[in-house]
């Protein structure tokens, strides 16, 4: 599933239901919020590790999907 990057293929339906995108192609969702939307996303996984642990299964506000949730945060 996994290709040399680290990352799911494009389209696939892990974005959907581990990533928290709405499509299996995670570009539509940021048409509104565009690369601030995406620099935004990165930096809370990879500075606020804390927050994006929320959105994991175990985390206290996982029924949220995490991708779409920043992008719509960001706009």
């Amino acid at each position: 599933l996994i290709n040399e990057k680290g990352l799911p293929p494009i389209p696939h339906d892990f974005w959907v239901s581990r990533l928290g995108f709405q499509q299996s192609d995670p570009v539509t969702d940021f048409r509104s919020g565009g690369v601030l939307s995406l620099a935004m996303l990165v930096h809370i996984v990879e500075a606020c590790p804390h927050v994006h642990g929320r959105f994991l299964p175990r985390g206290d506000a996982h029924v949220l999907p995490f991708g779409i949730t920043c992008i719509n945060v960001t706009d």
